[in-house]
């Protein structure tokens, strides 16, 4: 990932958390959240049931505007109306721990004792579409027990591409480190 890129994702996990922390049922002190539209959006069939929810619009606005403005709007607006679908289906924030690694199988043990199983990676992967998205990533959810990085979520979700499948499979594997724009030595060695 290139430092833009880098810069934009960051970006785009900031402005999920905040419109998560603002919207989900049961937030912090004073803020309730809103269950009603976390409730619709669980329900939401397509994703263009979910567009027709006033949160999704919201979340849409918390974006980054530079991308947001730019080329194929109607594949990203399309793309987070199934964030705003996902989003709605966590009840924890863990930053700072991969989605795959929480699912994915534990250094020497065997891939098919993943909480996240081979076959449903592969599914997970060969998601392309907004509809496909939505339904692999509320699957990834409700595996993690709805306890998930919703910044990594929004990230991959909004900008899923050959480049993030590639390093979150590899993530699964617990070899996030060999994936291409990883780390180059693996986090036990350092």
């Amino acid at each position: 990932m290139n430092e833009e890129s880098g810069s934009l994702a960051a970006r785009i996990a900031d402005a999920a958390r905040l419109w998560w922390e603002a919207h989900r049922p049961g937030g912090e002190g004073e803020q309730r959240g809103d269950p009603s539209a976390f409730a619709r959006l669980r329900r939401a069939a397509r994703t263009v049931d979910a567009l027709a929810e006033p949160a999704t619009i919201a979340l849409w606005r918390m974006l980054p505007e530079d991308w947001r403005r730019t080329y194929e709007r109607e594949e990203k607006l399309a793309r987070t109306a199934a964030l705003a679908h996902v989003l709605a289906f966590v009840r924890e924030d863990t930053p700072g721990v991969h989605p795959m690694r929480a699912l994915g199988p534990e250094r020497g043990e065997k891939p098919e004792r993943a909480k996240l199983k081979p076959m449903r990676l592969r599914r997970l992967l060969a998601a392309r579409e907004p509809d496909e998205l939505a339904q692999a990533f509320r699957r990834l959810v409700a595996l993690a027990d709805r306890r998930i990085d919703v910044g990594e979520v929004a990230v991959a979700v909004l900008l899923w591409s050959d480049a993030i499948r590639t390093r979150w499979a590899f993530a699964w594997h617990d070899a996030g480190w060999a994936s291409p724009g990883g780390a180059e030595i693996p986090a036990e060695a350092a």
